[in-house]
């Protein structure tokens, strides 16, 4: 008899052991996972926060050239406004000439 409780005790002995190291392996799988998790949400706001900046830099950049292809149009309406005037006076004595004979002629 005592061979067989020797033998259950050292059953027993061994199950506790192999409970122990089940629940130390549980424990850091645990750990691990909450660790992974926290990371996790580490990058994805570290990459959201990066995605965002560029967003923010490529949509300056993008207003900087809108506003200097606008400044480019302006100028370029302004002295197409000017040549128009300009060659309106240059024009302005033969039209009035035109008129003038159109009205003298009738």
């Amino acid at each position: 008899m005592d061979e067989e409780k020797s033998l259950l005790q050292q059953i027993n002995e061994k199950e506790a052991e192999l409970c122990k190291r089940l629940d130390m392996v549980r424990t850091e799988s645990e750990e691990r996972i909450a660790q992974a998790k926290q990371d996790a949400s580490e990058t994805i706001g570290k990459s959201e926060m990066e995605g965002k900046k560029a967003a923010e830099e490529y949509y300056n950049k993008e207003i900087e050239k809108i506003r200097l292809e606008a400044d480019n149009l302006k100028k370029t309406g302004i002295k197409e406004a000017q040549s128009a005037g300009e060659q309106g006076k240059i024009n302005l004595p033969k039209a009035i000439e035109k008129i003038v004979e159109s009205i003298t002629a009738e």
